[in-house]
């Protein structure tokens, strides 16, 4: 049965167990006068007299002692729904964050929230210590919409949600603090959790090369070992080395073979880049490759890509799920690596740029055509790596790249990615937004 947009309205003007629901929703939820039924808010249940009123059409009235109970922490709109013989009332909706500073809590709140108007979820940011597992619930984080507060940080106790967002920002924080979490969450919570982890790179390399759909876009991409350096820099003119848990270009050294004796490597040191010359593979050993764990990294084929006076030109894909379980492009944008740099991120001297004026440059009149291509492979993608992970997931970034012959690369998938890409498209971040509050409503079944 599809839920109801309805106002909630705490009041302590009901007699205790009551809540008050206009006729004409009574009568859509196939409910009879003064029924005693079950609610639920987020993981909390109550049981409650269901009474009807006759003027009201778009409210629901709730006595002070069943919102306590519920850890109902305000009154505004959400949805309402029936179950067999119980009352869902939602969805509580919280984004779990670890690593922000009190005082960065409202910038934080107003990146990720960028708009409340409209909002039908109780929508608010947590972290996993101030969770009360034994009583279900947490306290939460709201952007406050009232006269005279609006953008401000409000605390409130909430009931454990229906939908869980991992926005935890760095896998070192996550491998800190996800195994208790999401053991008392499968233990004890009615409960979905998304975007739950990173991604593990070569297991999702795997998974994507045993797909015939995405397995052509793919670098040659293996374990990095001597032997394998060595074989691959005999195979492709260049190579790029990549930690397996690295991210925002941190650990990435590319290697050029100049001749059968000469290579140089590129990499990073303190975000400025770095250029050595080595006189034989022996050396490059020797002198970079022994001093770098390479059971961390991967080595994958180096791709020539097309570039901007001699700047190569990559593109992130911002890509979100809505209602419907589909996917849809949120932002695309081309970004162009600095001068000498390994990597296009903007911290090491990357600029981006439109991505098709970027590829105008390179493809004239085909430039739409492979703009179009570059967007239907990304949701592709999106479909193949959700399925081959069998998890939900509501959010992607993809690195592709173009050759210049026109073929598309993925480089990475990345399930915590940037808002570089939002920020560059038109109304981004409230498509973004939208979207996501979309996907929320349809995970927690309203």
């Amino acid at each position: 049965m599809k839920s109801l947009p309805l106002q909630v309205q705490i009041t302590d003007l009901l007699q205790d167990h009551v809540i008050l629901l206009p006729e004409t929703v009574s009568k859509q939820l196939r409910i009879d006068r003064r029924s005693t039924m079950r609610i639920r808010f987020g993981n909390a249940e109550d049981t409650v007299k269901v009474e009807r009123m006759k003027h009201e059409f778009d409210r629901i009235y709730i006595s002070q002692d069943v919102a306590t109970q519920l850890n109902i922490p305000f009154s505004q709109l959400a949805h309402l729904k029936r179950e067999n013989n119980t009352l869902r009332l939602g969805p509580v909706v919280g984004f779990l964050i670890a690593g922000v500073p009190i005082h960065r809590l409202e910038s934080k709140m107003n990146s990720l929230i960028p708009s409340m108007n409209l909002n039908e979820n109780y929508l608010f940011l947590f972290k996993a210590k101030d969770v009360d597992w034994e009583n279900k619930v947490v306290v939460g984080y709201f952007l406050s919409v009232g006269e005279g507060k609006k953008g401000r940080i409000e605390e409130h106790k909430i009931s454990f949600p229906d939908v869980i967002y991992n926005c935890i920002p760095n896998r070192r924080l996550e491998k800190k603090i996800l195994p208790h979490f999401t053991k008392n969450i499968k233990q004890n919570m009615a409960c979905t959790f998304f975007n739950s982890s990173f991604f593990n790179k070569w297991k999702l390399h795997q998974l994507m090369a045993a797909h015939m759909e995405t397995s052509s876009y793919l670098p040659e991409t293996k374990h990095a070992t001597i032997p394998t350096i060595e074989d691959m820099l005999h195979r492709y003119p260049t190579i790029v080395l990549k930690p397996t848990g690295g991210s925002l270009g941190r650990g990435i050294i590319k290697i050029t073979r100049l001749d059968e004796q000469h290579y140089t490597a590129q990499f990073y040191e303190k975000l400025h880049p770095v250029k050595i010359n080595y006189q034989s593979f022996s050396q490059l050993v020797k002198e970079q490759l022994s001093q770098i764990d390479l059971t961390d990294y991967l080595v994958q084929q180096g791709i020539l890509l097309i570039h901007s006076d001699g700047c190569p030109i990559d593109f992130r894909v911002h890509l979100n799920k809505a209602g419907s379980n589909k996917w849809h492009l949120s932002g695309l944008i081309a970004k162009v690596a600095g001068k000498n740099c390994v990597t296009t991120h903007v911290r090491t001297g990357g600029r981006v740029t439109d991505a098709e004026s970027a590829l105008e440059k390179w493809f004239k009149s085909d430039s739409h055509k492979i703009l179009i291509e570059l967007e239907e492979i990304s949701i592709h993608i999106a479909t193949i790596v959700e399925l081959s992970l069998n998890q939900p997931i509501g959010e992607l970034g993809l690195d592709l790249g173009i050759d210049q012959q026109g073929k598309v690369w993925l480089f990475e998938v990345n399930s915590k990615p940037g808002h570089i890409a939002l920020r560059h498209a038109p109304s981004g971040k409230l498509h973004w937004f939208y979207r996501l509050m979309d996907y929320c409503h349809d995970l927690s079944g309203f």
